[in-house]
């Protein structure tokens, strides 16, 4: 089954969803909103695709993660009513302070 043909993952707030990674760097491609990034993945032993924001793409490289990685991605939603991803429980701070 092609990439295209796969169901999307959406992330909803607060539900950690554990993926395994199907290739070891997204997809990407240009769009009216700008460049766009695609993991392939099995979810609930399924395979999937996701759509990463550039912020969560970066999270995932930064901490290492390739093909056949299992990790947790969870979307949390702040006090202030904001989102923002946590990755196997981490932040965007501490995943760049651990990869300097």
């Amino acid at each position: 089954m092609s990439d295209d043909k796969k169901p999307a993952l959406k992330f909803k707030a607060n539900i950690p969803e554990k993926v395994q990674l199907t290739f070891d760097d997204p997809v990407t491609g240009e769009g009216q909103y700008g460049t766009w990034y695609m993991y392939g993945c099995i979810h609930k032993g399924e395979e999937k695709v996701f759509f990463p924001s550039e912020l969560l793409c970066k999270m995932i490289q930064l901490s290492g993660h390739k093909k056949d990685s299992e990790f947790t991605i969870l979307k949390n939603e702040g006090d202030d009513g904001r989102m923002f991803f946590t990755v196997d429980g981490k932040g965007i701070q501490e995943i760049q302070e651990i990869a300097n």
